[in-house]
C-alpha cells in the first residue's frame, strides 16, 4: 500500500484500526516492556507510526516517522516527521528502543528498512508483521539475520518479535 492509500483513509484510520493497534500495544507493554525500567529508554522511535493510537499507554518519550502526512496530522507525538523506514534520517545508535508495528510488510524495500531500523538503534527492537503477509516468510528471514530474536508472540494476526 503507497502513502496516498494512508492519506486518503487518514481520517478513519482510527475507527478503522485504532482498537486493534490499541490491543496489540497493551500485549507489547504487558509481556516485554513490563520487565524493563522504562527511565532507561530516553529516546524512543516509531517507524510507520500512522496516528499512533497507543501513544498514551506508552509512558517514555517517542518521536514517530511516517511516509503518510494524513496520518501523521492525527499523531499525537510530539516529535514526528514524514519520512520512510528506508531512509531514516537519525544518526547511528540514536534511539534506545526502535520499534515497528504492523508496518515492516508495507516498506517499500524491507531489507533496507530493518537495516536503518538496526543502524538507528542501541539494542533493543520490538517488530511485528502480519503472519498472512505474502512478505510475511522474507520479513522473517531478514529479521532473523539482522536481529537477534528474544521472545516472540503470536496473536490474531501478527507475529511480534522482542530483539536485540
Amino acid at each position: 500500500m503507497n502513502d496516498s492509500y494512508y492519506d486518503g483513509i487518514a481520517s478513519g484510520y482510527d475507527q478503522l484500526h485504532g482498537e486493534e493497534q490499541q490491543k496489540k500495544f497493551l500485549l507489547i507493554k504487558e509481556r516485554f516492556l513490563s520487565h524493563i525500567d522504562v527511565e532507561d529508554i530516553g529516546r524512543a522511535l516509531d517507524v510507520g507510526c500512522g496516528t499512533a493510537p497507543y501513544a498514551a499507554m506508552i509512558g517514555f518519550p517517542v518521536e514517530g516517522i511516517d511516509p503518510s502526512a494524513g496520518l501523521l496530522r492525527r499523531c499525537p507525538y510530539r516529535k514526528k516527521r514524514v519520512g520512510n523506514a528506508e531512509a531514516l534520517p537519525y544518526p547511528d545508535h540514536a534511539f534506545d528502543l526502535v520499534f515497528s508495528l504492523t508496518a515492516i510488510q508495507n516498506f517499500a524495500d524491507i531489507e533496507k528498512g530493518l537495516r536503518e531500523m538496526r543502524r538507528v538503534g542501541k539494542e533493543m527492537f520490538i517488530l511485528s508483521y502480519l503472519k498472512r503477509s505474502e512478505k510475511a516468510e522474507r520479513i522473517k528471514q531478514s529479521i532473523g539475520q539482522l536481529f537477534t530474536v528474544e521472545e516472540r508472540l503470536e496473536e490474531d494476526k501478527d507475529i511480534i518479535l522482542l530483539c536485540r
